[in-house]
């Protein structure tokens, strides 16, 4: 399974994102395409999931929810544990 679509509940409304499989070495990322731009979720030392975000990303999409990406990274670590 490298590529598939998940659902979330955020404030109320359900979103549905596009997600790619990344292995890379000893470690899996998942890059999830997020307002049309891509999002590299991986883990973290205790095995949570964290967003990877580049800076010139957040310069060009200051309209880019953290609650959003926060409630995503909350969902693979729940998929996944």
């Amino acid at each position: 399974m490298d590529e598939f679509n998940f659902t979330i509940i955020y404030k109320g409304r359900a979103f549905e994102f596009p997600a790619k499989v990344i292995n890379t070495g000893y470690t899996t990322r998942l890059a999830v395409e997020i307002e049309g731009g891509s999002v590299i979720f991986e883990p973290d030392e205790e095995q949570n999931w964290r967003a990877v975000v580049n800076y010139e990303d957040i310069i060009q999409s200051k309209k880019m929810d953290s609650g959003l990406l926060e409630a995503i990274a909350a969902e693979i670590t729940n998929a996944i544990k």
